[in-house]
C-alpha cells in the first residue's frame, strides 16, 4: 500500500476507536446494553452503535470493506444522484455496487 493508503487508515482507525469510546473510556464490549443500548432498525439489531454516514465520493465498496474490517455495526453507500439512476448513467450506477461481504 502507498503512504496515502496507509494514513487514511490510520484516520479511520482512529476515528472508530473514538466512536467506539463513551464517557471517555472504550465500550467495545465492555458496556451493559442498559448503559448504552444498541441501535436497533425495525426487527435488525446493529452490533453496536458505529454508523458510517453516507459520504458522497468517500464510501465506496473499498472504504465500507475497511470500515467494516474496524468493526463498524452499519456501512452506507455514498450519497448518488436520483437523475444519474433514472438516466442509467454508468459512474453512478458503478457507485451502487455492494460487496457480498459488505
Amino acid at each position: 500500500m502507498n503512504q496515502k493508503t496507509l494514513s487514511n487508515l490510520s484516520r479511520v482507525k482512529r476515528l472508530i476507536k473514538y466512536a467506539l469510546t463513551w464517557k471517555g473510556r472504550l465500550v467495545w464490549g465492555s458496556m451493559q446494553k442498559e448503559e448504552l443500548p444498541l441501535l436497533e432498525i425495525g426487527d435488525i439489531q446493529l452490533k453496536n452503535r458505529v454508523a458510517l454516514a453516507p459520504m458522497a465520493g468517500v464510501c465506496n465498496s473499498a472504504f465500507r470493506l475497511t470500515v467494516k474490517e474496524f468493526g463498524a455495526g452499519l456501512v452506507c453507500a455514498e450519497m448518488i444522484s436520483d437523475k444519474g439512476i433514472v438516466t442509467q448513467n454508468e459512474k453512478t450506477m458503478n457507485m451502487l455496487y455492494i460487496d457480498e461481504h459488505e
